[in-house]
């Protein structure tokens, strides 16, 4: 999204598509068994909604970050 600037590119609306999928996966908390790769995917997503538009995404952001912080470490 960043290279292209353009909210409306195939490319960039298949990574907000993308992104909002792994927000609801992070939801139902499937994903546990794949700890690591799953926060990773969170945190891009996270990432791309928040530059695509953190307004209309807010909800799904929410979401993503309480199941980061629910899954926070304490080390």
């Amino acid at each position: 999204f960043k290279a292209t600037d353009d909210i409306e590119h195939p490319v960039v609306q298949d990574g907000i598509k993308h992104s909002l999928k792994i927000a609801s996966s992070s939801v139902s908390g499937s994903q546990d068994e794949k700890y690591d790769e799953f926060v990773y995917a969170v945190s891009v997503a996270i990432q791309m909604l928040a530059a695509a538009d953190p307004v209309k995404y807010n909800p799904e952001l929410q979401k993503m970050l309480q199941y980061l912080k629910e899954r926070q470490r304490p080390d």
